[in-house]
């Protein structure tokens, strides 16, 4: 009886502690979709306000790096809108949406 007890309590805490670390992996996630939402939104304000809203006679270095950004936000916001709830749901979209449109409007592709 104290081994049964012994076991299920030690089982227990292994099941707190998996747990714990599985909220970590998943705020960890969410900081990173929200850090690279703003560094591709920072960088494309700062193209728009040099190179006009059009964003004409940006250097194709300039455009390479600045599409990459997005890409990558875009590929961690769509991750992370398939792990939350559905309100958390509701910010990802809006934040795929906003990088959507930058990138339609940087003529990066898909």
């Amino acid at each position: 009886m104290k081994k049964a007890l012994l076991f299920a309590c030690i089982s227990l805490v292994f099941c707190f502690a998996a747990n714990a670390f599985a909220q970590s992996d998943i705020l960890r996630m969410r900081r990173m979709a929200d850090s690279e939402f703003r560094i591709a939104e920072k960088a494309f304000k700062e193209a728009e306000t040099e190179y006009g809203p059009a964003l004409t006679g940006i250097p194709a270095e300039e455009k390479m790096v600045l599409c990459k950004r997005i890409r990558t936000a875009l590929y961690d916001n769509r991750v992370q809108y398939n792990f939350e709830d559905l309100i958390a749901q509701m910010k990802y979209k809006r934040q795929i949406q906003k990088l959507e449109s930058y990138q339609s409007a940087a003529n990066c592709g898909n």
